[in-house]
C-alpha cells in the first residue's frame, strides 16, 4: 500500500525498495520470494535488481560482492589495514593521493557489522525494512523532502564522499536515521 501511495502520487519511475540488515545469515531462510545471488557484482547493482527487476536479494559475507561494499554495508569487518587498501585503491582513481583516501575513509558512515542484507520491492511486504530507497528525478525527491518537512520541519542536510555513493545515501541515512540523498 505505501508503496502504491508513494509510487502514484510522485509519478516514479521505479518501485521503492527497502534494505534490512540482519543479525543472522539464517534469518535470510524466513523471507519469502528471496534470491540469493551469486554472481559476482558490486553492492549498487543490487538495488537496481530490485528496483527495476523486482528481486528481493539476500547477501552475506560469503556472496560475491566487492569486498568494499562488503565493508560498508556491514558484511564484512573494516580495520585500519583494509581502509588503507581502499586509500590505495582510490588514489589509483578517484583521489590525488593515499593520505587523500585516507581521508575519504575516515569519513565513511559504515553499516555496523551484520549476519546479513536483505534488499527488495517494498510492495512485496515480504521482509520489514529498516531504510527505504526511493529513486527520483530532483523534482520528485524535493517533493518528498517537503512532505517530510510538512510532517515536522527539519533542515535537511546533505552529503557527498565522492566515489562509494552508496555511503552518502544508504550508509548516512541507516548511522543518523536521518533522509539522505
Amino acid at each position: 500500500e505505501t508503496s502504491k501511495i508513494l509510487k502514484e502520487k510522485l509519478s516514479l519511475p521505479s518501485e521503492p525498495i527497502g534494505y534490512r540488515r540482519l543479525e543472522k545469515a539464517a534469518d535470510l531462510d524466513k523471507i519469502e520470494g528471496l534470491t540469493r545471488w551469486n554472481r559476482p557484482c558490486m553492492f549498487c547493482q543490487i538495488p537496481f535488481m530490485a528496483r527495476i527487476g523486482g528481486l528481493t536479494v539476500g547477501l552475506t559475507g560469503e556472496d560475491p560482492v566487492g569486498d568494499r561494499c562488503q565493508r560498508i554495508h556491514g558484511l564484512a569487518l573494516s580495520n585500519d589495514e583494509t581502509k588503507l587498501q581502499e586509500a590505495k585503491m582510490l588514489s589509483r582513481t578517484w583521489m590525488p593521493s593515499v593520505e587523500e583516501g585516507l581521508k575519504q575513509q575516515a569519513d565513511y558512515p559504515r553499516i555496523p557489522p551484520g549476519g546479513a542484507v536483505v534488499v527488495g520491492p517494498l510492495k512485496k511486504n515480504n521482509f520489514e525494512p529498516e531504510v527505504v530507497l526511493i529513486y527520483g528525478n530532483p523534482a520528485q525527491l524535493m517533493m518528498l523532502m517537503c512532505g517530510l518537512q510538512k510532517v515536522h520541519y527539519e533542515r535537511f542536510q546533505f552529503h557527498f564522499i565522492g566515489e562509494g555513493a552508496c555511503v552518502d545515501s544508504l550508509g548516512q541515512c541507516y548511522t543518523t536515521w536521518k533522509p539522505s540523498l
